[in-house]
């Protein structure tokens, strides 16, 4: 059911141009990122929230085509007493969450989740919506950090994770991650076929920017000397293309091995990529590739998680989080201010 939206207006338009405008005096941002560019990170976050709220769309990830259908409400322009539809894209973002959120109560759904930020948007309060979003996006890398150590911990042996931990500045506590997780599935179970094909792929990916690396070119760049005969050079995760992986990972093999010195495979992708042969030649060896998999990918995923904590996650403080999980950080790095009450308002949305 559609209905009648008035022409968009700011209640509170000084604050608001303020805002925008970057008054540093009256609005200062976080050290290191402009005004502009945390705003955006805020108000798209919001806005997409709202939007899958209001078209009641249940997937985590946002779809495609989400921003550009067409909206469920039409636009009146006073000025020329004309009602119009138009794409969710087409309206300022700024404008946009506040025709959500009348839409959203106008049509009673359920923004219990978002009440806080709605709140503070509505009472421009930005210094909360900063904080909020400083956890939020805290307790999203947490989950990512958490579902890749549980990865890790079905697939791989104690010793190899104990020498991960290390590198990673964690200290596990095994018992405790296990009981978190028995009250907290982090995702769906997987196949093991599916994860193995993903684990081909990444090598693979792994092998084509280590030679383009070498040649300076594009990550998924056909070398000049890539030979007609073999499978396309690009990207292994393009599932679309028709593109024989397994194909694709020997031809790789036999091009580094007939190049110089220069292009040989690092000593730590041997074994990963002994697995993945033994596992072509037989789909049964899986054991083996699906260590290397999680050990190469899951570790780089939570190294990359464990750097955007400590960048983007600066108004809070995540250690709680990760101890109720049973890890510790080995470094003070990500520990600033913070509140229980912050922290209680997210831990339902994880």
């Amino acid at each position: 059911m559609k209905f009648w939206i008035l022409k968009y207006s700011y209640n509170n338009a000084a604050d608001r141009l303020l805002w925008i405008s970057h008054d540093v005096e009256k609005n200062p941002g976080p050290v290191g990122q402009t005004f502009s560019e945390k705003l955006r990170q805020i108000t798209k976050k919001l806005c997409t929230q709202l939007l899958k709220v209001f078209e009641r769309k249940q997937s985590k990830k946002s779809p495609n085509n989400l921003w550009t259908t067409e909206a469920g409400f039409y636009l009146y322009d006073r000025s020329n007493e004309k009602i119009y539809s138009c794409t969710y894209k087409s309206i300022e973002i700024e404008a946009l969450i506040d025709i959500l959120i009348a839409c959203c109560k106008e049509q009673e759904c359920d923004i219990s989740m978002l009440c806080e930020e709605v709140t503070a948007w509505g009472k421009c309060d930005f210094n909360k919506l900063f904080h909020l979003h400083s956890i939020s996006t805290a307790t999203e890398k947490v989950n990512a950090i958490t579902s890749n150590l549980s990865r890790i911990m079905k697939y791989a042996m104690r010793v190899a994770i104990d020498e991960k931990m290390v590198e990673l500045g964690i200290q596990l506590n095994y018992a405790s991650f296990q009981i978190w997780l028995s009250i907290n599935p982090t995702e769906e179970e997987r196949k093991k076929a599916d994860l193995c094909w993903e684990a081909c792929r990444y090598i693979t990916s792994t092998l084509c920017k280590h030679i383009n690396k070498e040649s300076k070119m594009g990550k998924y760049s056909s070398p000049p000397d890539w030979s007609a005969e073999c499978e396309k050079f690009q990207n292994p995760y393009n599932e679309k293309s028709g593109h024989d992986i397994k194909i694709f990972f020997k031809d790789l093999l036999d091009y580094c091995s007939k190049r110089d010195q220069g292009s040989r495979i690092p000593q730590k992708f041997k074994p990963y990529i002994k697995a993945c042969e033994a596992w072509i030649k037989d789909p049964k060896q899986q054991k083996d590739l699906l260590q290397e998999f999680v050990l190469h990918h899951g570790v780089t995923v939570i190294k990359e998680n464990l750097r955007l904590l400590q960048w983007e996650c600066s108004l809070c403080n995540v250690t709680p989080m990760l101890e109720e999980r049973g890890i510790t950080l080995l470094n003070d790095n990500c520990r600033t201010e913070f509140t229980v009450r912050s922290y209680l308002h997210f831990k339902g949305k994880i």
